[in-house]
C-alpha cells in the first residue's frame, strides 16, 4: 500500500484524480503552451500512435478536465492555516502563564503531573521557534494555574496553585512583577481578593480586573468558586468592584476586552462536581453585566483559552468530562454571534495551553493534547480576510406575555421566576435577540476612524454650534450639529446628550434651534444648560443632507442603521475631552422617542434616556394596525415575516422599556397623542417595567412619566422636568 495522504491509501485514489493531479501540474508549468496544443490537431494525431486504449481513455478524460484544472491551479488559496511552527525547547507543559512582551513571546511555570511542585522557569522566544531559558527559578511558587498580564510596561503573575496534590498545597493571593523575566518584585504578598487560582485577569480602562476564580484546586468544592470582581490602579490596592456579579461563580474561564468592554467566558468548575458553561457576559465598568448569550454554538468547556485579534474575541480548544478535549476555533465580535473558523490543518485537540496574538499572528503553544505539548503553532489570517457573511441572529425563546415579565426561559423551556439581576440579564439577552429577528443583526462595533470634520462653526451666547460630520462605517458619513458649552474642557468635563429628531422634513434642525419650532429645540436648550449635545439625521427620513439608503448597505431595517449611526455618535462623544464618558445620555421625541429607546437597548454607554410621544404596545397603535412600523422607514419584516400582526411580532415596548433597568427613564406621554401613541399603550408599557425597576434593582424613583394635557407635543413643563431628571442622573456621574 502506498503511503496515506489525508488518510486515503494513495493507491486506492481513483484513476481521474491521477489524471487531474497530472493535468494541473502540467498545466501549472506551461499553461499558455498546453492551451495552444489544445487547440491544434497535434494532440489527435498524437493519440493515433498510442498502443493503449487504456491511455486514450485517460488522455481524452485529461483534456475533458483540462479547464478546471488550469481554473484550479490559478485560484488563490484565501483559506487561512495553521502552520506548526516547531517544538519549543522547554518541557512539555500546561497551564503556564504566558506574555506578549517587549516583541517576545514569554511563558512561565505550568503544570507537568499532580505529585510534584510546578515549575518555575522563564522562556521568550522572538519568532516562537527559537526559545531561550531566561531564568531557571523564578521566586514565586504559584506558577499552576495562575493568572497572567501585560500591564504598565512588566509581565505581571499572580495567584495561582502550588504542590499539586501533594501536602503543603495551596492557592496564593501573591502579586508579582517584572520588567525583564530575570528579576522579580513581589508588589504585594497579600492582595485584597482571597487565595485563588483560575481566575480571569485584564486590562481594562489603565486598571488590573480580577474576575472570578476558585481558592480550592483538587480539594474544594462550589463553594470555593468565586463570582466577585476587583480592580487596581497598581497591583498592589485592590478595590472590590463588586462581591457577587451576576454570573454564576466560577473558575478555569476566560477573560478578553474588546471594544471597551469587559467579556467573561464559559467557565465552571472542575472537581468535586464537574460542570461547565458556554455563557458569555459583557460589562464595560465590571459591576453592571449582560448576559450576551447563555448558550453560544460551541460546546460548555473549562480549561480553554480566549484572545482578541482583529478586532474579534476569539475561543480555542478547551476540555470538559463529557468530550474530553476540543480542537474548535471559534470567533466572535460581540460575544452573541459566534462563527467557527474550518481550516484544513489544524493542531491535536488540547487543554490548557498557552494563546498569543503576536505579529498580526494568533499562536498557541504547549498545553495537555495527550500527551503534554511543546509545540507551537501560528495562524495569520489574510490582510483582507472577513467572516463569513451576517448570519442572521439565531431567536430566543417565545414569550406569550410580554406585561408581566418577571420570568425566563432556560434552553430546555423550562420557566423560571426572575429573582436577581442575573435572572433578569438573561431575560434581556433574549429580549435583545428576538428584536434583532426583526430589526436585524447589530453589526460588531466599528473599528474605523471617526475621521471627524468640521464644516463650519458659530459662536453663540452660550455654547458653540459646529456642523460636523464623521464616519459611521465604510463609505458612509453622517452630518450632525454638535453643540459644546462655553468653558467645556478636558478640566472641566461635561454630561453629553445624543439628540434625536422626530420625522419633520427639517430633522436635526429643530433639536439645534435652528427653526421656528422652540418646543422641539430640546439640544439648544440643554446645551444652554451645560451638556454637549450631539444632534443627528436619520436614515430615509431627513434627506437634506444625509442620502445613505439602509437596504443598499445589506440592512434587513433602517432601524438597525439607525441604531449603528447613533451608536458611533456616541463613540464621537467620547472621543471628545470635553465630554464625561461616563454620564452621556439620549433623548428624542415622535421618531427620536423611539429611536432613543433603541439606542440605549443596544449600546449600554447611554447611562440616561428621555423619549417623548415614542412609544407604546404595538396592538394598541393606531388600533392595532402596525403597517407604519412595518414600512421601509422601520422594520419591513413585521410585514413581511410576521404579516403586520402585533400578536406574531417577537417583542414589544414593555419589554424593551423594562430592559432597560436599572438605567433611568423619562417619558413623556400626552393624553391626547392617538392613534400613534394612544396613552393606554403607554400605560401598559410602564405597569409592565415597574416591577423590574422596584423588585429587581429597588430602583423605582428611576422611572419617571408625565401625562400632559396635549397632542404630540413636548410641552414646555415636561421639557423642564425631563432636563431636572437628566441633572440628577448624570450629572452626579463621576468624570
Amino acid at each position: 500500500m502506498l503511503v496515506k495522504k489525508d488518510g486515503v491509501p494513495l493507491a486506492r485514489r481513483p484513476l481521474i484524480c491521477w489524471i487531474y493531479r497530472w493535468m494541473s501540474f502540467k498545466f501549472c508549468a506551461s499553461s499558455s503552451f498546453s492551451i495552444l496544443m489544445l487547440k491544434t490537431k497535434r494532440i489527435t494525431d498524437w493519440l493515433k500512435f498510442t498502443r493503449s486504449s487504456f491511455l486514450r481513455l485517460s488522455l481524452a478524460a485529461a483534456l475533458l478536465l483540462a479547464p478546471l484544472a488550469a481554473l484550479h491551479a490559478a485560484e488563490p488559496e484565501s483559506r487561512p492555516d495553521w502552520v506548526l511552527e516547531g517544538n519549543a525547547a522547554w518541557q512539555a507543559r500546561d497551564s503556564q502563564a504566558e506574555w506578549v512582551f517587549k516583541d517576545q513571546l514569554w511563558i512561565g511555570g505550568g503544570w507537568f503531573q499532580s505529585f510534584e511542585a510546578p515549575p518555575r522557569d522563564v522562556w521568550a522566544s522572538a519568532d516562537g521557534k527559537t526559545w531561550k531559558l531566561v531564568e531557571k527559578a523564578a521566586p514565586w511558587l504559584h506558577s499552576d494555574l495562575p493568572m497572567n498580564v501585560t500591564f504598565a510596561d512588566k509581565m505581571w503573575i499572580m495567584g495561582g496553585w502550588h504542590n499539586g496534590r501533594l501536602p503543603g498545597h495551596s492557592a496564593s493571593h501573591q502579586v508579582w512583577s517584572s520588567a525583564d523575566g530575570v528579576k522579580w518584585e513581589q508588589v504585594t504578598a497579600n492582595a485584597g481578593w482571597s487565595p485563588r487560582l483560575a481566575a480571569g485577569l485584564v486590562e481594562h480602562r489603565g486598571r488590573l480586573w480580577m474576575l472570578g476564580g476558585t481558592e480550592n484546586y483538587y480539594f474544594g468544592d462550589d463553594a470555593s468558586l468565586k463570582n466577585d470582581v476587583w480592580s487596581s490602579a497598581d497591583g498592589k490596592t485592590w478595590k472590590l468592584e463588586t462581591a457577587h456579579a451576576p454570573w454564576s461563580p466560577r473558575a478555569y474561564h476566560q477573560a478578553v476586552v474588546l471594544n471597551d468592554k469587559i467579556y467573561v467566558i464559559a467557565g465552571g468548575n472542575y472537581v468535586p462536581s464537574h460542570h461547565a458553561k458556554n455563557d458569555v457576559w459583557s460589562s464595560s465598568d465590571g459591576v453592571r453585566w449582560t448576559c450576551e448569550t447563555e448558550n453560544a454554538p460551541w460546546e460548555p468547556r473549562l480549561w480553554f483559552s480566549a484572545a482578541v485579534y482583529r478586532g474579534r474575541m476569539w475561543v480555542l480548544g478547551g476540555w470538559s468530562k463529557n468530550r474530553d478535549n476540543f480542537g474548535d476555533v471559534w470567533h466572535s465580535a460581540d460575544g452573541r454571534n459566534w462563527q467557527r473558523l474550518e481550516t484544513k490543518t489544524c493542531w491535536k485537540a488540547r487543554h490548557e495551553h498557552s494563546v498569543f496574538v503576536f505579529q498580526d499572528k494568533l499562536w498557541i503553544a504547549g498545553g495537555h493534547a495527550k500527551p503534554l505539548s511543546s509545540e507551537v503553532w501560528s495562524l495569520s489570517l489574510p490582510k483582507d480576510w472577513q467572516p463569513l457573511a451576517n448570519a442572521e441572529p439565531r431567536g430566543a425563546p417565545w414569550y406569550e406575555d410580554r406585561k408581566n415579565l418577571l420570568s425566563y426561559q432556560d434552553e430546555s423551556g423550562g420557566t423560571h421566576p426572575v429573582k436577581s439581576a442575573a435572572d433578569w440579564s438573561r431575560r434581556v439577552t433574549h429580549i435583545r435577540a428576538n428584536m434583532e429577528l426583526v430589526m436585524g443583526k447589530l453589526p460588531a462595533p466599528s473599528t474605523l476612524p471617526l475621521d471627524a470634520k468640521v464644516n463650519s462653526e458659530t459662536r453663540l451666547g452660550n455654547y458653540t454650534r459646529r456642523h460636523v460630520t464623521f464616519v459611521t462605517e465604510a463609505d458612509d458619513r453622517l452630518p450632525g450639529w454638535l453643540l459644546v458649552p462655553h468653558g467645556a474642557s478636558a478640566t472641566d468635563k461635561r454630561p453629553a446628550m445624543i439628540c434625536l429628531p422626530g420625522s419633520a422634513a427639517p430633522g436635526k434642525d429643530r433639536p439645534a434651534g435652528l427653526t421656528e419650532r422652540a418646543d422641539m429645540a430640546y439640544g439648544h436648550e440643554l446645551a444652554e444648560r451645560g451638556y454637549v449635545c450631539l444632534v443627528l439625521d436619520y436614515p430615509l427620513v431627513h434627506t437634506k443632507e444625509y442620502h445613505t439608503d439602509p437596504y443598499r448597505l445589506n440592512y434587513v431595517s433602517a432601524t438597525m442603521k439607525g441604531i449603528v449611526n447613533h451608536r458611533r455618535g456616541v463613540d464621537l462623544l467620547q472621543s471628545l475631552p470635553e465630554v464625561n464618558a461616563q454620564a452621556i445620555g439620549v433623548i428624542g421625541h415622535s421618531l427620536g422617542g423611539h429611536n432613543a429607546l433603541f439606542l440605549a437597548m443596544f449600546d449600554d454607554r447611554v447611562k440616561a434616556v428621555v423619549s417623548s410621544c415614542g412609544y407604546n404596545v404595538f396592538a394598541k397603535h393606531n388600533k392595532g394596525n402596525v403597517s407604519a412600523w412595518s414600512s421601509r422607514f422601520y422594520m419591513p419584516r413585521i410585514k413581511t415575516v410576521y404579516g403586520d400582526d402585533p400578536a406574531k411580532i417577537p417583542f414589544d415596548f414593555t419589554e424593551v422599556l423594562a430592559a432597560l433597568a436599572p438605567r433611568p427613564v423619562f417619558t413623556n406621554a400626552p393624553l391626547h397623542d392617538a392613534p400613534d401613541f394612544e396613552v393606554s399603550g403607554v400605560r401598559d408599557c410602564l405597569a409592565a417595567a415597574l416591577p423590574v425597576y422596584r423588585v429587581v434593582f429597588q430602583a423605582a424613583d428611576r422611572l419617571e412619566v408625565r401625562y400632559p394635557d396635549a397632542a404630540h407635543a413636548f410641552p414646555d413643563a415636561e421639557r423642564q422636568a425631563a432636563y431636572a431628571f437628566l441633572d440628577r442622573h448624570l450629572r452626579q456621574t463621576r468624570k
